[in-house]
């Protein structure tokens, strides 16, 4: 039965059995980009600027900030595993986190606070029971 089949006929199905299944595998996984694509066309690249623009001090900083969001995060981390495991209250809660944010001033008014924000609350409430909201969150820094 299988004399009829060469092997060169063999090769072009496999070819495009393959060809159709990996189609198929590109084409769900990547439907949303391929559908923003056909929608809003390629993304053009933008020309440079024959004047370069200065950069904000935001944006001059941003690799400090980067670091700096970092180290925070580890120090919180630490606070809230000392504070989880010594059963602080509320207040003492808040002066720990007070003093460990007073050295991160760099990331207030920052798109980094916002973040830093979330973290504390959610930490604060997963590790140690204490629910935080945003107006004792801007006290702190």
């Amino acid at each position: 039965m299988f004399r009829a089949v060469s092997w060169h006929e063999f090769m072009i199905a496999i070819i495009v059995i393959l060809v159709v299944y990996y189609f198929a595998i590109i084409a769900f996984f990547y439907r949303y980009g391929i559908m923003k694509i056909l929608r809003e066309g390629l993304p053009k690249k933008e020309r440079e600027v024959a004047h370069p623009v200065m950069p904000g001090p935001q944006q001059a900083t941003e690799p400090v900030l980067f670091a700096g969001i970092n180290d925070l995060l580890e120090e919180l981390q630490a606070v809230f595993e000392n504070a989880a495991e010594k059963h602080y209250h509320r207040e003492e809660l808040m002066q720990a986190l007070q003093s460990c944010l007073k050295n991160f001033r760099q990331l207030k008014d920052t798109e980094f606070e916002a973040a830093a924000a979330r973290h504390i609350i959610h930490s604060a409430e997963s590790l140690c029971n204490i629910t935080l909201e945003g107006t004792d969150i801007k006290r702190l820094w």
